[in-house]
């Protein structure tokens, strides 16, 4: 699937800040948007709740605008002049629930097409595969707290990142993969790599 777009898909933005933020610099990177909606119920949970990526962004000299696509509809022209659509962490089904019902599903391929970059971590990489399914499992588990039915991704690349890999979990994988019937590739990421796509080329980054 060569859409020429530019994804950088990470499993866990800690290990890879220092290189993010180097490449973000290295592609000319200056305005982002911060997705927040994956982990919107700590935030809910806790007021306090400190959003360590978004730091890291702003300290790193980045213009970010933290996102919220419930309120998408109050703010229509957010992406208008973003190089970046960063999309965090947090609960896979939260975030498609949230971009379905925000019109961001649809909204992210046109973004693409402009040459927005693509960023994200854990859920986030989850997000743009063509469907969700494998982020509910017995042995990595997330939780359809929402109750989706429908588990279609936003299908931005053909395969399926799963983050946050361990060798261990292979055989499980293999049984997931069965059960669920997934016909799509699965690029599994350990927290020490980073995938990016880019002009249909794909290219895992040892961190």
């Amino acid at each position: 699937m060569d859409k020429g777009y530019h994804l950088v898909l990470m499993s866990y933005w800690r290990t890879a800040a220092e290189w993010f933020v180097s490449y973000l610099k290295k592609n000319n990177v200056k305005k982002i948007a911060y997705i927040m909606n994956a982990n919107k119920r700590n935030y809910i949970a806790n007021p306090d709740y400190r959003m360590y990526d978004l730091e890291s962004y702003q300290q790193a000299g980045f213009d970010v605008t933290v996102v919220d696509l419930d309120e998408l509809d109050k703010t229509p022209n957010i992406f208008d002049d973003v190089d970046l659509v960063y999309v965090r962490g947090g609960n896979t089904f939260d975030i498609l629930d949230a971009a379905r019902r925000s019109g961001f599903d649809k909204l992210l391929a046109q973004l693409l097409e402009r040459g927005v970059l693509y960023a994200s971590s854990s859920a986030g990489s989850i997000l743009v595969a063509p469907n969700i399914e494998i982020a509910e499992n017995d042995f990595a588990p997330d939780y359809n707290l929402v109750g989706l039915k429908d588990t279609a991704g936003l299908s931005c690349v053909d395969f399926a990142v799963f983050p946050h890999w361990e060798e261990r979990w292979q055989e499980e994988l293999n049984k997931l993969k069965e059960a669920k019937k997934v016909t799509y590739p699965i690029r599994c990421l350990t927290d020490r790599q980073v995938l990016i796509v880019k002009d249909g080329k794909e290219k895992i980054i040892e961190l």
